[in-house]
């Protein structure tokens, strides 16, 4: 077996062990290095996913009230038909993500969810 497709084989054992285990799995780099091998998760499935990020979150510069809310808009138009959309809002609640549109929320409707 040629060192290449022995490599790969390796690869691809390493990750059918995590996925079995529910652990991550750690591969050897031919320098000796090591790299966790993590899965994506629900990020993977996110409808945002590829999509411009500026939609998101607001930009370094200063950005009208209309601009902001066109933007918002734009993004939670994208988050209405995300299959992931609760798992993403769960995430930015429980990390306290202070800015952005998660899940379908700005920050400010996510505070509001917090205090109920």
């Amino acid at each position: 077996m040629a060192a290449g497709s022995l490599e790969r084989l390796t690869e691809i054992l390493v990750l059918l062990s995590w996925g079995l285990s529910g652990y991550p799995a750690v591969r050897v780099e031919p320098g000796g290095e090591t790299m966790a091998i993590l899965p994506m998760g629900w990020t993977a499935m996110a409808a945002c996913r590829g999509s411009e990020g500026a939609l998101f979150f607001a930009p370094d510069v200063s950005e009208r009230k209309e601009e902001r809310l066109e933007r918002e808009l734009a993004a939670k138009r994208i988050c209405t038909s995300c299959p992931v959309r609760e798992e993403c809002l769960t995430n930015a609640i429980d990390h306290r993500e202070s800015h952005g549109i998660w899940g379908g929320l700005n920050e400010v409707e996510r505070r509001s969810l917090l205090r109920r």
